[in-house]
């Protein structure tokens, strides 16, 4: 477009085509139309030819001289313009009478480029002339003209091509022009490396490649290779064959290089090479090198690892022992070139152990590898209690890291865990059997059973105490596991009827392995009706390693019941003595148990004496216990102001000796030898108490004997020393007045076994048990072995109705079955069993032995007297 703008300009022509100037003839010298403009087609040519280019061209063989002069001249348009682009249509062939594009002159460029284009300088002969159309076109024509002249010769392969006159650059002679160029190509190439760093042991490969980049195939046999520089030296190679006629296109190998310890601090290039580089040039290519470090350097490292035995672990138990092992490594790839110190860190331990240990300097110089190996007894350690719960951790600390880098490193912290393992149960017991008296103090002592292989975790624990209604269940009564705390409303031990109490508790406590037990607590019972259950539990929290739980153990129950006491009115009690015609016992003994509350103690006692041939205990002689008061700050011997006991056992009465071991050789009187029997003795019938008819001897069998109302001046007397006689009503003297001993009422049984059954409250009688059993029951257990178990035990609704006897009891085994009394505050003393030796008896005894005629005294006892 400058160029035509520059012609229109330059010839003020009326008309401009801005799409190029087409001919009206062809470039063949033998067809063209003398004297027409080439490119303007204005006419014959007239007048006198001028110079295509005024100043001509420069005589030069260089193809680069003559294309940039050209060139030149082509863009500083005008006359010389048209005559430059005159020049370069014409030397294309004359095929394209346009003004040339950048294509054109690309094209052209390459025609005279080709190697088998040369320019010579020499005359020429011709017989055609190109000149300037002058004074009528800005523009070139051919017109025929025989001369010879100095000109620019361009031959390709040794024949003319084309001919320009040098000092006028006009094209002559009958030239087709340049030919145009066939298989151009130039090569490109790249060197490419997979690393930029290696170390010694890597492998290096360079990607190689080769590049036709057209636009033809190749013309010519290319041999390619690569080229070593820097660290690989200088050497090279070219192995490899892109054959002649290899199309456009990318060729592509790989060299490789092992790096060694030689080649450490050098760079290592490679980069491509070929030859011929192209078409129209033979030198060899070679790409842009790539380049891989190979730097001197080494790192440091650290291994630790921990074991039992020879197996591998991240957690043990108490009594495992750890061993760890520690290993220092270069990482090479070089020798160090540095001291490098190495130590332990520790932590996690509890028993005392430095926070670092084993410390050393490893020399410079050491290979890749392993540097140090640290053992030793910081590396080894059995695991104890203290360290559950604990993580135990060892590594190594370093310094240097590197050949460039003085910081401190560390390897691995290599962890053992020691984790809880353990399972509390807890328990209690208590100083009691399973029944207990009201207003007494319970001793209740609680334990904790870790059957794990560690200790407990900081544990919780509280001592619970129930007080649990008579005829309400127990609250949680098998234990367990749970989220509820045992004593507060709403939790674990709460219920209907029941009392939870906190007797004590602790926090932090850490229970270790097997049975631990806490300290004893006192629980006092208060004075609580019977039936009433105390109950003791012991919970804890955490129940276990992997629970946050309450475990609470069954509660251990107290059922709150009575120590029933005994009562001796108007008489004695004498124990070791024996019916006529047996052998008295050396060592029968009295003892009963007391209650004590406030300081105040409640127990059987005796009127008068006590006479055993055994030890007395429990047993108050002198209506010691009486009162709704009992005893206060009661001792052995205030208890027994009228216990007998021989001089040789306790003569001066110490609390802390024997009382009793009294001796004598008197027998229990044989009442029954009074009352003969024989066949012709009437038999006695169930209801003949209640038959005011009957009066007088009596014998029978197994009889059960009703209860009735003996009246005033009437008298019985059953002999029945073989039978079982079975009471099942109470018995009672009239309580009419009475005006003289003849109407004092009596009634004696002799049997060998005497039975009261429950129901009976009362009976006014002599009971004399002789026969080969000889006894006498309280009331009708129904045990035939009068052993007491299961069912048969007593309870507080068994046997539960006071007792009382007003007469003479004589027996050889006595069976006290009454549960009635000891209650609570004024009743704690109250008996179950009362023993009523009254005047009564003593006045008819005296009236029958008058009646016989005599009165025998048998031995005579003065007692202080009693007011």
């Amino acid at each position: 477009m400058k160029i035509i703008k520059q012609l229109c300009l330059a010839t003020l022509a009326a008309v401009c085509l801005a799409v190029g100037l087409i001919a009206v003839v062809e470039a063949d010298p033998g067809g063209r139309a003398w004297g027409y403009g080439y490119f303007t087609n204005k006419g014959q040519f007239t007048g006198i030819g001028g110079q295509v280019i005024r100043g001509g061209v420069t005589p030069t063989t260089s193809k680069a001289v003559f294309i940039n002069e050209v060139k030149t001249h082509l863009a500083g348009g005008g006359r010389d313009g048209t005559g430059a682009a005159f020049i370069i249509q014409t030397m294309r062939g004359a095929t394209d009478h346009s003004l040339p594009t950048a294509a054109d002159v690309a094209d052209w460029e390459a025609r005279i480029n080709d190697p088998a284009v040369t320019i010579l300088l020499d005359k020429f002969l011709y017989s055609w002339n190109s000149a300037y159309m002058k004074d009528f076109a800005n523009d070139d024509t051919f017109y025929p003209y025989d001369d010879e002249r100095y000109s620019l010769i361009f031959k390709v392969n040794g024949t003319v091509s084309y001919v320009l006159k040098q000092d006028c650059a006009n094209p002559v002679g009958d030239f087709a022009g340049l030919p145009q160029q066939s298989n151009k190509w130039t090569l490109s190439a790249t060197s490419t490396a997979n690393k930029t760093t290696a170390d010694p042991g890597d492998t290096i490969t360079w990607t190689h490649k080769l590049t036709n980049g057209g636009p033809d195939a190749t013309d010519k046999t290319v041999n390619y290779g690569y080229k070593n520089s820097k660290g690989l030296g200088t050497g090279s190679a070219k192995p490899n064959v892109l054959p002649s006629g290899s199309s456009v296109g990318t060729t592509t190998f790989t060299t490789t290089h092992v790096v060694s310890s030689a080649d450490v601090g050098d760079n290592l290039c490679r980069s491509t090479i070929a030859s011929p580089k192209a078409w129209n040039d033979s030198a060899q290519l070679e790409s842009t090198s790539d380049c891989v470090s190979i730097p001197l350097r080494w790192t440091i490292s650290a291994t630790s690892s921990a074991q039992v035995g020879s197996v591998a672990v991240t957690s043990a138990k108490p009594g495992d022992t750890i061993t760890w092992i520690h290993k220092l490594n270069n990482n090479g790839p070089n020798a160090t070139t540095k001291v490098v110190y190495s130590d332990l860190a520790l932590t996690g331990f509890t028993n005392g152990w430095a926070s670092t240990l084993l410390g050393a300097n490893t020399p410079s110089g050491k290979a890749a590898g392993l540097m140090r190996t640290i053992n030793g007894a910081g590396t080894i350690h059995t695991v104890t209690q203290d360290d559950v719960g604990n993580t135990l951790c060892e590594k190594v600390r370093y310094n240097h890291t590197s050949d460039t880098n003085d910081a401190d490193g560390t390897g691995n912290n290599s962890c053992v865990s020691v984790p809880y393992n353990y399972n509390l149960t807890p328990s209690v017991t208590t100083g009691a059997s399973n029944a207990v008296e009201a207003d007494t103090t319970v001793t209740v002592s609680p334990k904790v059973d870790n059957s794990g292989p560690t200790k407990s975790k900081a544990t919780n624990w509280q001592l619970t105490q129930l007080i649990v209604q008579p005829s309400s269940g127990v609250p949680g009564a098998a234990g367990g596991d749970s989220a509820l705390a045992p004593c507060a409303p709403g939790t674990y031990f709460q219920g209907a009827g029941a009392t939870c109490l906190n007797l004590a508790s602790g926090t932090n406590t850490v229970f270790n392995t097997g049975i631990t037990s806490l300290a004893a607590s006192s629980a006092v019972v208060g004075d609580v009706v019977v039936g009433t259950k105390l109950c003791f539990a012991l919970s804890v929290q955490p129940r276990a390693h992997n629970s946050d739980q309450w475990r609470h153990s069954a509660p251990v129950c107290l059922v709150v019941g009575k120590k029933p006491k005994t009562q001796v009115h108007g008489g004695d009690l004498a124990v070791g003595k024996a019916f006529s015609g047996s052998t008295p016992s050396t060592s029968s003994t009295v003892q009963t148990s007391t209650s004590v509350k406030s300081d105040n103690t409640f127990g059987s006692w005796i009127e008068y004496g006590i006479f055993a041939t055994g030890s007395v205990t429990g047993a108050a002689s002198g209506s010691g216990y009486a009162g709704i008061s009992g005893m206060a700050s009661a001792t052995v011997c205030k208890a027994s102001k009228l216990s007998f006991a021989l001089a040789t056992s306790n003569p001066n009465c110490v609390n802390t000796s024997p009382i009793g071991a009294y001796k004598s050789n008197r027998s229990i009187p044989d009442v029954a030898a009074n009352f003969p029997i024989d066949v012709s003795t009437p038999v006695l019938g169930t209801n003949d108490l209640s038959d005011q008819s009957k009066q007088g001897l009596y014998t029978s069998g197994n009889l059960t004997l009703n209860g009735g109302t003996i009246e005033k001046g009437r008298w019985l007397v059953l002999n029945a020393p073989g039978a079982t006689v079975t009471i099942n009503g109470d018995i009672r003297y009239t309580s009419d007045p009475l005006k003289s001993i003849g109407e004092i009422p009596q009634l004696v049984i002799i049997a060998n076994k005497i039975i009261i059954n429950d129901n009976v409250t009362n009976v006014d009688a002599w009971l004399i048990a002789n026969g080969p059993l000889g006894i006498i029951e309280t009331c009708n257990t129904g045990s035939l072995t009068y052993a007491l178990s299961a069912a048969l035990k007593l309870t507080a609704s068994k046997c539960k109705d006071l007792l009382t006897i007003n007469g003479p009891v004589m027996a050889k085994q006595l069976w006290l079955r009454r549960t009635a009394g000891s209650g609570i505050g004024p009743a704690s003393g109250d008996p179950a069993e009362i023993f009523n030796l009254r005047s009564d008896a003593y006045l008819w005894a005296s009236a029958r032995a008058v009646g016989n005629g005599r009165v025998q005294t048998v031995y005579t006892t003065e007692l202080p007297p009693r007011l």
